[in-house]
């Protein structure tokens, strides 16, 4: 088995009202489409953190915004969300020859990896499901280029969410998989805090705090 390479090229950041005027081609070469972040900001975690990672396939990413105004982002102001969109391309891989679905497949692969690893809070889907890919290959490299957000600059699964199911046992290691279970803590650990106090909270703040911990339950059961 062997590693598989995903190139994603970024560019950002874009204001809504710019992504739904101008970035509207849904051509072979695939221009307008594949994965996109948005940031914004959040009530725990800051003015500007990472809300949402998605992908379009069929759809351009101005269709897809149009959307987006509709449902998950009606409440929110779109003055203070920003925009980066992530191209897949590759001339030798994906192609009409196989109807595109090389590069549907690998869209599709690199959102889960960067849900389950990044945790966007608006993101509910994949947060705790181990990203999957085809058993032909032991490992997914995601490189990015250009402007990149917050991403790190190349994303490796399993290593980065599972450092201790393929580095060896050592204080650095642990130490770095200590660090992870605590950052995914944090909404959790806010939580019962507030309910010790005997405050209310809402639903979906609950329901955040669940997943979050069910994704530290996963790490400790694969490491």
């Amino acid at each position: 088995m062997r590693e598989y390479v995903i190139q994603i090229e970024w560019e950002g950041p874009l204001s809504l009202e710019q992504v739904i005027e101008k970035y509207n081609n849904t051509s072979d070469d695939s221009e307008d489409c594949g994965l996109y972040q948005v940031y914004g900001p959040h009530v725990l975690y800051g003015e500007r953190v990472l809300l949402y990672i998605g992908i379009t396939c069929k759809q351009s990413f101005s269709g897809r915004f149009a959307n987006h105004l509709r449902d998950f982002l009606k409440d929110d102001d779109p003055k203070k969300l920003s925009v980066y969109l992530g191209r897949v391309k590759d001339p030798n891989r994906y192609n009409r020859l196989n109807r595109w679905e090389n590069w549907e497949r690998d869209v599709g692969w690199a959102e889960q990896i960067l849900i389950y690893k990044y945790l966007p809070s608006y993101n509910t889907e994949y947060k705790t499901n181990y990203p999957k890919w085809s058993e032909d290959f032991k490992a997914i490299k995601i490189i990015h280029h250009g402007e990149r957000g917050d991403l790190h600059m190349q994303d490796l699964a399993p290593r980065d969410y599972l450092p201790g199911k393929t580095q060896n046992t050592n204080k650095s290691g642990s130490a770095e998989f200590l660090a992870d279970i605590r950052n995914k803590m944090t909404v959790p650990k806010i939580a019962l805090e507030k309910l010790a106090k005997g405050e209310k909270l809402p639903k979906e703040f609950l329901e955040l705090a669940l997943n979050e911990l069910k994704v530290v339950i996963d790490l400790f059961h694969n490491a």
